[in-house]
C-alpha cells in the first residue's frame, strides 16, 4: 500500500524514525491527523514508477491541506501539529487515468458521483494508516474542453497544475495549488451570511499572512490578483471580524497572523 512505500523510502534515506515521530505527533495534536498522512502519500509519488513517470504532475492539492502546504512553507512541517485540521482532501487530477490510479491505489470506499460535473466523492482506505480519510475528486468531464476542470465558480487549467508549488515535508515533495488562486478559490466559498464559512476565513488570513511575509504589497494585491466579488468579500471578512476577534488574526488557528497595517492597507485600496 501507498503509506507502506512512504516508510519505505525514509527507511531507504534513514530518515523512519524521524519521520514516525513526525507522524504520531501530527496524529495527536491535529483533529483528523491520519488526513494528512495520506495527502503526504500521495504526495510521494507512491503509486509505483509508472504513476510517477505519468501522472505525479496530474496531481494537485487544493483547500485545506493546500492551505497547509503553504503555511508549512512559511513555518516549517512543525506548523503540522498545530493546524486547524481538516476530514477531507480535496484534490484535482487532470486526466481521468490519474483519478482512476487513485481509486485503485487507496481500495477507494464508496465512489459516487455528485451535483457538480467535475466531481466525485470517494473514501480512502490505505491499512497501514488505518482510519478511513474521505476526499473529494475534481476531474475534467468536459469533453470538448478536456483540460478545464470547473470547482464552484473557479475553473482549474493546465496552467494551474504546471505553476503549482511543490513544498519540502521531511523529503516528501508537497504539491499544491498556488496561493493566489486558492486564496481567489476560498473567497469565492460563501454561506448563507454572505460570508466564507469559519475554516475557510482562517485559511484566508493565512494566506493573507504569508502573502505579507513574501512580500507582496497590499494595495497591489488586492486589486490585481482579485475580481471584484473576491475583493468586496475580503473587506467584508476584515470588517466582520473586527467584531469578532476569534475569527480574525487573533484565532488560535491564524498560524501567520498578517499586520494590522497589512490590513488597513488593503481597507485602503478599496476607496482608492
Amino acid at each position: 500500500m501507498s503509506y507502506a512505500n512512504l516508510l519505505l523510502k525514509k527507511m531507504e534515506d534513514g530518515t523512519n524514525e524521524q519521520f514516525e515521530d513526525y507522524a504520531k505527533r501530527v496524529r495527536g495534536s491535529t483533529p483528523n491527523g491520519h488526513a494528512f498522512l495520506y495527502a503526504l502519500a500521495i504526495a510521494n509519488d507512491s503509486l509505483g514508477n509508472a504513476f510517477r513517470e505519468s501522472y505525479q504532475n496530474q496531481i494537485m492539492l487544493i483547500g485545506g491541506y493546500a492551505v497547509l502546504g503553504h503555511i508549512i512553507k512559511t513555518l516549517g512541517p512543525e506548523a503540522a501539529t498545530q493546524w486547524r485540521g481538516s476530514h477531507d482532501l480535496d484534490i484535482v487530477c487532470q486526466s481521468n487515468q490519474a483519478v482512476r490510479n487513485l481509486i485503485l491505489e487507496y481500495n477507494s470506499l464508496d465512489m459516487r458521483s455528485t451535483s457538480l460535473p467535475d466531481k466525485k466523492t470517494t473514501k480512502f482506505k490505505d491499512i497501514d494508516i488505518g482510519d478511513v480519510c474521505e476526499a473529494d475528486l475534481y476531474y475534467p468531464s468536459d469533453k470538448n474542453n478536456p483540460e478545464k476542470i470547473r470547482i464552484a465558480n473557479s475553473t482549474i487549467t493546465r496552467d494551474d497544475f504546471k505553476k503549482a508549488d511543490v513544498v519540502d515535508v521531511l523529503g516528501v515533495p508537497y504539491r499544491i495549488m498556488k496561493r493566489d488562486k486558492l486564496l481567489k478559490m476560498k473567497l469565492g466559498i460563501m454561506t448563507a451570511d454572505n460570508l466564507p464559512r469559519e475554516k475557510d476565513i482562517i485559511d484566508i488570513y493565512n494566506l493573507l499572512g504569508i502573502s505579507e511575509r513574501e512580500g507582496v504589497k497590499p494595495n497591489k494585491f488586492s486589486w490585481q490578483h482579485l475580481g471584484e466579488n473576491e475583493r468586496r468579500t475580503l473587506y467584508d471578512i476584515i470588517n466582520y471580524t473586527m467584531d469578532n476577534p476569534d475569527l480574525g488574526i487573533e484565532s488560535g488557528f491564524v498560524l501567520v497572523k498578517p499586520s494590522r497595517e497589512f490590513l488597513k492597507h488593503i481597507e485602503r485600496a478599496r476607496v482608492n
